[in-house]
């Protein structure tokens, strides 16, 4: 977690890492465990890889701090706080984004679908959403849009 992005204060780490960051974060919001009594584990996965644990414990404590304050004050400061957090502990955009909704939206009301998919903006799987006039798109549907297109472009030229 040493090396730096040259355009923002994210750490570069293991696909792995970010893998158990992400589920430990899971756990703690979805399942009430224990942050501290993790810590102990996630210090020896970032410091492993050299990683600034200090720096990464304080993230996560403010964005479990900004989580339960989402619980009765659901406005876009905390969520912009949280979002910000969450991005300097490297936790997907997905992931966040799924956990903020099921605090602030427990009944899961009125949740935006891909026009496509359908699946839900808030799905940890979306880490992109693109909102039009009359409907939206998520990551996973735009990808898949592209490689069609680009199959039929190249069926065209090749004719």
């Amino acid at each position: 977690m040493q090396e730096r992005t040259a355009n923002n204060k994210q750490s570069r780490i293991s696909p792995e890492l970010q893998e158990y960051i992400n589920e430990l974060v899971k756990e703690v919001v979805l399942n009430g465990k224990d942050f501290n009594s993790q810590k102990k584990w996630l210090k020896k996965y970032v410091e492993a890889e050299n990683g600034d644990f200090d720096t990464l414990s304080e993230n996560l404590n403010s964005m479990f701090e900004g989580l339960n304050e989402l619980r009765v004050n659901n406005s876009e400061h905390i969520k912009n706080a949280i979002e910000k957090y969450a991005k300097e502990s490297n936790i997907k955009r997905g992931v966040i984004y799924s956990l903020m909704n099921k605090i602030s939206n427990p009944n899961g009301e009125n949740e935006e679908k891909c026009s496509f998919c359908g699946r839900g903006c808030y799905n940890e799987d979306v880490e992109l959403w693109i909102k039009g006039v009359d409907g939206t798109i998520c990551n996973a549907c735009i990808e898949q849009a592209h490689r069609i297109t680009e199959e039929i472009l190249n069926d065209y030229y090749e004719r």
